[in-house]
């Protein structure tokens, strides 16, 4: 069983860190057609970097022993803080919780009732639907609220994992003479 990446949007990565998500919705197909449960899922979130560290990418950053701060962490615009960096942009060495497939089922987007819609962290369909749109249909016209499709539905139980410390790169010193 290969561990894949998962990414969580807002106003659900709340909802999830609180411990009050337990499944989620994705267009059927890609990477998540052959899951299956028991099958692990490493989630990616909201970040930001360290001012210091702001203008490089997230692989230089970790070279230079930066941590992410994660959006659900700070409130508002923290002191020190870089602006808000994309879930997608999140290195796998920086994860923090994993998701383990419970059970794997599959609706039509707009029957999802609106009880699963506000424990997703959203207060009306409306939302959701633009939520749905804008983040998780990556542009699959297929795939739109107002086409109604058949999505994958993710039953799940969350994990805390906290990221593993980088390795540190070796320190290479000069001897003199040499």
């Amino acid at each position: 069983m290969k561990s894949q990446p998962f990414t969580v949007i807002e106003p659900q990565i709340e909802q999830l860190v609180d411990g009050h998500l337990s499944r989620l919705y994705r267009p059927i197909g890609g990477r998540l057609a052959n899951l299956r449960p028991g099958d692990l899922l490493w989630v990616r979130e909201p970040f930001h970097l360290p001012r210091e560290v702001d203008h490089l990418s997230p692989q230089q950053a970790q070279l230079r022993r930066a941590n992410p701060t994660f959006i659900t962490d700070v409130d508002g615009v923290a002191a020190g803080l870089g602006k808000r960096r994309y879930a997608r942009e999140l290195l796998r060495d920086w994860h923090r919780q994993h998701l383990r497939v419970t059970w794997v089922g599959k609706a039509l987007l707009q029957s999802i009732p609106i009880e699963e819609i506000r424990a997703q962290g959203f207060t009306h369909s409306a939302a959701f639907g633009r939520a749905w749109d804008q983040n998780l249909s990556l542009s699959k016209k297929a795939c739109a609220w107002k086409d109604n499709p058949e999505v994958l539905v993710l039953d799940f139980v969350r994990i805390a994992a906290p990221a593993p410390a980088p390795a540190a790169p070796p320190i290479v010193q000069k001897v003199q003479g040499v």
